[in-house]
């Protein structure tokens, strides 16, 4: 939909009503001779890219402002990797009962920085040759361990 008249508009003022009341006689009436636009052009790849690259920026700023946010003021208070981890709710707790000995996530901690901590390992697992390294060791283990427990 095009514009309606400019000077139309400079008498009467600005407003989303009053453009609304002018833009349905101009289109009924042949005036408004806009097109919607097709989405199938040239630029529609380019426009898609910028779509997804601010909306990962966006994640990212959020998560690294979450994670920020669970240390809090006192960041003296992580001082290793495990105070984190039980910070986010990542850490193992010992789930164990008689002779099985197992562990299981903290369920405790923020979920907020929990959260955070997910969406940047799996952004990781996707881009980052180091982790996509230790995932695939790791899963490579857990088929070896699952072997020997069958046999």
């Amino acid at each position: 939909m095009i514009r309606p008249n400019r000077r139309a508009r400079r008498m009467r003022g600005k407003s989303d009503a009053d453009d609304a009341g002018t833009a349905a006689p101009a289109a009924l009436n042949g005036e408004a001779s806009g097109a919607p636009k097709s989405h199938d052009g040239e630029v529609e790849p380019i426009r898609m890219l910028r779509v997804a690259r601010r909306g990962a920026r966006e994640a990212r700023t959020q998560a690294a402002a979450t994670l920020l946010a669970t240390a809090g003021d006192n960041p003296g208070r992580l001082r290793t990797e495990a105070s984190f981890a039980a910070l986010g709710g990542a850490s193992p707790v010992d789930a164990s009962s008689g002779k099985q000995i197992r562990h299981r996530l903290n369920h405790g901690g923020d979920r907020q920085a929990n959260s955070a901590l997910l969406r940047i390992v799996v952004v990781r697992m996707s881009h980052d040759p180091r982790t996509k390294a230790l995932v695939t060791g790791a899963r490579q283990a857990m088929e070896i361990a699952a072997g020997h427990a069958a046999a």
